[in-house]
């Protein structure tokens, strides 16, 4: 077990997972799951996998008394659940000014923006892709299922009305290249009926939808732009719509070490406008991580 994924803060243990809080929070209530094997190989197992995530982080979101939790994968095995504190009670965007942008994986994956791209690059990265996918730029879906006067920046991409970098699509979800990418290949995956951007409050059908369609782009990342790794996010407060970001793990073999040691980042009490893989710079008080991972045992009846 890993240094910062301690016994005494353990709340679920079994074949798949084990969740904890860390030690080495970015913000109270941070919780890491160590995960058997990667997400993504086989979907009805990442559909499991991913339905316990959401009863974490429904629990996490009541005992830290935050209004909703995000999620981030590094796209091995290791997993975040974190609590986005400070939200209003109505939605409203927060964003983070500060921009990243890597060619390779630096160490850690984040929901930070990029600068944006230019054409000529979005254009070679999505031929790249729907040489795999198979789509075609003549043939998008444009239906949307919804109200047709809904004005939102991803209704009006899945309808056709702005330009765009879309890579897949079904009958249910459409996924597109951001221009504001932190690294090549970025994706933003949504579904064609407008739900809410706090994603781990969709009911079932809805949430295991989004958990297929997920899989399906992740696994066409990985073909398409020879990847070992595709991480993940969900997060919600740029887009008030349901939307999960997948992000391309560009790394060469010698860069492996940046896996073992994740890098860290300052504690905030409150969410910023961003999250990421990477743990915090210092220890969080015993007394309550205990008082915590007592109140999330019961719940998960430990």
């Amino acid at each position: 077990m890993s240094d910062t994924l301690l016994d005494e803060y353990v709340f679920i243990q079994n074949r798949e997972l084990t969740a904890a809080l860390t030690s080495e929070p970015t913000t109270p209530g941070h919780v890491i799951v160590n995960l058997a094997s990667p997400l993504f190989i086989n979907t009805a197992e990442t559909k499991h996998v991913l339905e316990v995530i959401r009863q974490i982080a429904r629990n996490l979101r009541d005992v830290t008394s935050s209004k909703r939790c995000g999620m981030a994968y590094d796209g091995d095995k290791l997993l975040h659940v974190i609590p986005l504190h400070g939200l209003q009670a109505s939605w409203s965007a927060i964003l983070d000014s500060e921009k990243e942008f890597h060619k390779e994986f630096p160490g850690y994956l984040s929901t930070k923006s990029g600068p944006e791209l230019n054409k000529e690059e979005l254009d070679d990265m999505q031929k790249c892709i729907t040489a795999k996918s198979g789509l075609s730029h003549d043939d998008f879906d444009t239906n949307f299922h919804g109200d047709l006067t809904d004005n939102n920046l991803f209704t009006r991409i899945i309808r056709g009305g702005l330009p765009q970098w879309r890579v897949w699509e079904n009958s249910s979800h459409v996924a597109f290249l951001t221009p504001f990418a932190n690294t090549p290949g970025f994706t933003v995956l949504v579904p064609r009926k407008h739900t809410s951007s706090d994603i781990f409050s969709l009911d079932t059908d809805e949430y295991n939808a989004l958990v297929e369609a997920t899989c399906s782009v992740a696994m066409l990342l990985k073909r398409s732009l020879n990847l070992e790794m595709c991480g993940m996010f969900f997060e919600g407060l740029e887009i008030d719509y349901t939307h999960a970001k997948l992000v391309p793990v560009h790394i060469h073999t010698t860069d492996c070490e940046l896996l073992k040691s994740p890098l860290k980042e300052d504690f905030h009490e409150l969410y910023r406008g961003s999250i990421s893989t990477r743990l915090g710079s210092t220890s969080y008080p015993a007394k309550e991580l205990y008082e915590m991972t007592r109140e999330l045992r019961s719940r998960f009846q430990v």
